[in-house]
């Protein structure tokens, strides 16, 4: 007969109950007796051995929780105040609760089997920067670089940009020191980057742009790839990259002994001469890197030049775009106007935008006379003085405007007009004339032939020319007061010549051409 609870049923429930299994006993009387055990067997392949070890094992557990069960029922009248269910016959019927006090102990649902690769627990903790750019990730690139004795300590940071941090590193050698450049890969700031790789061949097969970490990595690559181009040339100081992998890019250091070369906005008081030197030696290598490096900075100003050994060394080139990119020419530009505005801040008597950038791309200059085409452009812009408002207005509007960069970007009524202002001599609106590699007749060039105005030698180089602004060159003092209001009563008489901003803004439209 079935068990009953004695603790939760009550007394009609339980003759209910019995009633019921009374008449199922009396149905059962009549039927025949079936051997499950042999009926199982027809339906397996080899009955001898796979049934006899299941049914074996499957009886063998089945007893262990009768026994328990049994042993439980004997306490039930007594103190312990068991709750496992006793049957009238004696014997327990296995309860859930039974199996889940045997089995309980085996079933863990907080840590997953060791050994599964889809098993590992990814917590935030596991992303975790320092200083935005030091995560787990790229603290094992750094302890791969320390186990190839490739440095051997991180002494502390040199500066901190929007894309990335630099290190100072110790190496076997005590006097030698590199650089290492951890790019960031959660926390980026620098994150529209689109405009400088879309359009370059160098990313034709794709940008890894969603993946961050994947996008970083081939950031740093540019980086390597853009540093050697330049350091090839032998002609611009730039730190030599000698080790990258993933986000770290290992560099020379610039500086002496463990202490950093300034940047340029940093250097201090130098004089005018020397401003003016290095205003020069940054014009040249802004034209190496358009002529033999095919490349365009894209960000040069004074954040991105150190001042090292009295010279300038070109840092950060991993957004550098190829010359013929389709915003080449645009961050070319960009770069021409941020120098002349950093130079202009010192004192130094800079040229105009257009001429800097005219003599960045003009194709028939060799590089024997660099020198002396620099001289003859800065002879002119002391003779010519300072820009007025018009020429200012008129640099301005060129820094905006659209320059095509091949031949068949030119229409055709475009290309008409400008050669009727060819013949005229009125080449001043012709913007594509020196960078598509034509003349003011806009003919194909030749060789540009440079000749020196200088009736002698001894101002010819660069170290030898003087600012006009240099102090050496004032035989008279200055009176301050009426200095000061003698250029009070210019910008008075400039502030009446300006030009509205309506008519400086449909200027501007004219001045660009539609793509």
């Amino acid at each position: 007969m079935p068990a009953i609870s004695a603790m939760v049923l009550g007394e009609e429930d339980q003759f209910a109950d019995l009633s019921a299994s009374e008449s199922e006993d009396e149905m059962m009387e009549g039927e025949e007796l079936i051997d499950f055990d042999l009926e199982a067997r027809k339906y397996l392949v080899n009955p001898d051995d796979d049934y006899d070890d299941y049914y074996d094992d499957h009886r063998n557990i089945m007893k262990e929780v009768k026994a328990t069960v049994q042993s439980s029922d004997l306490r039930i009248n007594g103190s312990g105040g068991s709750k496992v269910e006793k049957s009238i016959t004696g014997a327990g019927n296995v309860t859930m609760k039974a199996m889940q006090q045997k089995y309980e102990h085996k079933i863990n649902l907080d840590s997953p089997k060791t050994g599964d690769k889809h098993s590992s627990i990814k917590d935030k903790s596991d992303r975790a920067t320092t200083e935005n750019v030091m995560d787990q990730r790229t603290r094992n690139v750094i302890f791969k670089f320390m186990r190839n004795e490739i440095m051997t300590e991180i002494h502390g940071s040199i500066s901190t940009g929007k894309e990335a941090n630099v290190y100072l590193c110790a190496t076997k050698d005590p006097e030698v020191y590199l650089a290492l450049k951890i790019y960031k890969t959660s926390i980026l700031v620098f994150k529209d980057r689109s405009s400088y790789t879309a359009g370059e061949f160098r990313f034709r097969r794709g940008y890894k742009g969603k993946n961050p970490r994947k996008m970083v990595t081939a950031w740093a690559e540019k980086e390597v790839r853009n540093l050697n181009r330049l350091h090839q040339t032998g002609k611009i100081q730039c730190p030599i990259p000698i080790k990258q992998a993933n986000n770290c890019l290992l560099m020379s250091f610039i500086g002496v002994g463990d202490n950093h070369a300034p940047r340029l906005r940093d250097a201090g008081d130098l004089s005018l001469k020397t401003w003016n030197r290095l205003y020069l030696s940054t014009m040249k290598d802004t034209r190496v890197m358009f002529q033999e490096c095919k490349l365009v900075h894209a960000d040069l100003s004074e954040y991105n030049i150190l001042y090292h050994n009295n010279d300038v060394v070109i840092i950060d080139v991993s957004q550098s775009v190829e010359h013929d990119h389709p915003n080449a020419l645009t961050f070319l530009r960009k770069d021409c106007w941020n120098v002349n505005s950093f130079f202009k801040s010192k004192g130094v008597l800079v040229c105009s935008c257009r001429q800097y950038t005219d003599f960045t791309t003009v194709l028939g200059l060799a590089d024997e006379d660099v020198d002396t085409y620099l001289t003859n452009l800065m002879n002119s812009v002391a003779e010519h003085g300072e820009l007025d408002a018009q020429e200012k207005l008129d640099d301005a509007v060129f820094k905006d405007s659209h320059i095509p960069r091949r031949l068949d970007q030119i229409r055709m009524t475009d290309a008409e007009r400008d050669l009727i202002n060819a013949n005229l001599g009125q080449t001043s609106e012709i913007l594509y004339a020196n960078v598509n590699g034509l003349d003011a007749s806009l003919r194909p060039q030749g060789k540009l032939e440079v000749v020196d105005e200088e009736n002698s030698g001894d101002s010819g180089s660069d170290d030898d020319w003087v600012h006009p602004k240099d102090p050496s060159r004032q035989v008279e003092p200055i009176d301050k007061k009426a200095h000061k209001a003698a250029v009070k009563e210019a910008n008075r008489e400039r502030r009446k010549e300006k030009m509205p901003k309506h008519e400086k803004k449909r200027k501007e439209k004219k001045g660009k051409v539609k793509k």
